[in-house]
């Protein structure tokens, strides 16, 4: 796992800045100088990681969401890249979630952050529009500053559930069918 910079947190790297304003990165894992022992094919490869992540993530969290929806399922996302309490970059992010001790790439069902990750079931998607529509919606979230809906939240739920943890958490708000907390 890559450090993280901390005058640098809440920034992300957006494609198509110079090599020196995309230094930091903490969207990608990319900080500090480390950037600089990358070449340019491996820097794509990492966006391009971070952008298939963060796309199933809101295929499979929010694809019968409104765009706003989909863009603060996102957002969370992010939010947690550049908090201390949570791994460091988007895949890490989707992917948190306990494993097993002898097989520690192998999460433990129904366990993980997202819970679509843990399920037991394909990760493959099957609505083309709707999946097409996610990957627009990370590539551009990404690619641009992401939008502040949520002022920091880093957890939701979808409406007709009530986790235990939610009692502990400060509710942001209601967008579609998920409620936000920080």
């Amino acid at each position: 796992m890559l450090g993280r910079t901390a005058p640098y947190r809440g920034m992300c790297l957006c494609m198509g800045v110079t090599p020196m304003e995309a230094r930091v990165c903490p969207c990608t894992g990319f900080s500090g100088n480390f950037f600089w022992s990358f070449t340019g094919d491996l820097l794509i490869m990492m966006l391009e990681l971070a952008a298939m992540c963060l796309s199933l993530n809101i295929y499979y969290e929010a694809r019968n969401q409104p765009l706003r929806g989909q863009m603060a399922v996102a957002e969370v996302v992010l939010n947690r890249v550049t908090d201390e309490r949570f791994p460091d970059t988007v895949c890490e992010v989707v992917m948190q979630g306990p494993t097993y001790s002898w097989k520690p790439d192998f999460p433990i069902r129904h366990k993980c952050q997202f819970s679509w990750y843990c399920d037991g079931k394909s990760d493959t998607p099957t609505e083309t529009e709707a999946w097409n529509t996610s990957v627009i919606v990370a590539e551009n979230i990404l690619a641009n500053v992401p939008p502040k809906l949520l002022e920091g939240a880093t957890h939701y739920h979808a409406v007709e559930i009530a986790p235990s943890w939610a009692k502990k958490k400060t509710f942001i708000r209601k967008i579609g069918d998920h409620l936000f907390y920080k």
